[in-house]
Parts: structure tokens; sequence; C-alpha cells
């Protein structure tokens, strides 16, 4: 049998710092936490802490994806890439960030980063 691919949500949670023995915590709710941090670490990254949108190249996002530990090598990054269009995910429990592949300069594909407020 093949390996599944991982979800989006999956890859940001692999940016959290949060371990997997927090026993406070139900399984789900582990989980929902992993993504919001590994997410919200990315968005400072790629955003800084006050700044709502950004466009960055291919390049930027792949270093931006290995750099958070969402991905583990270039390769990864890639393959990450191109599922990450459209992409949502929770930073907070009302904010969240949006990834959107918009037309860049010299045929290549740029990402639209921004945040907006979910509730």
């Amino acid at each position: 049998m093949g390996e599944t691919e991982p979800t989006i949500e999956e890859y940001f949670a692999r940016a959290s710092n949060i371990h997997d023995d927090a026993s406070c915590l139900f399984p789900d709710d582990l989980e929902e936490l992993k993504v919001i941090e590994g997410a919200k670490k990315f968005k400072r990254m790629a955003l800084g802490r006050f700044r709502k949108e950004a466009v960055k190249s291919r390049d930027e996002m792949m270093n931006l994806l290995y750099k958070t530990g969402i991905s583990s090598s270039e390769y990864e990054s890639g393959k990450i890439l191109e599922n990450i269009a459209g992409c949502r995910v929770k930073y907070s429990h009302s904010n969240a960030l949006c990834i959107e592949q918009v037309n860049g300069r010299e045929k290549e594909k740029d990402y639209h980063i921004y945040t907006y407020q979910c509730n």
C-alpha cells in the first residue's frame, strides 16, 4: 500500500514546538494547537508581526517552508507548493492565513499570503 500525502494542516503542525506528550490535552485539541502554532510561526516569518499581506516568489516560499520546519527538504517544499494554493489555516482562534497563487514576473507563479478574521 502507498503512503498517503499529509494534509496542509499536518504540514503546518510539523513547525510546532508542542510535543506529543502534552497529556493534559485531548488528542484532537493537541493537533489543532500544533497546527495553530505552526501557522503562527510561518505567518511571523512570512509577514512579520504586524503586516497583513505579502507576495512571495516560489524560491522565497520554498525557503520559508524549509526554515519554519514545515518541510524537511527542497524537494518536499516543491511538493507542498503544488498543493498550497488556496489553503486557509488558522493561526489563532479568530484569525487565519490564506495563501493564493498569483501571476508573477517572467511567467512564474508567485504566492499572495494574507491574513483575515474568521469570526
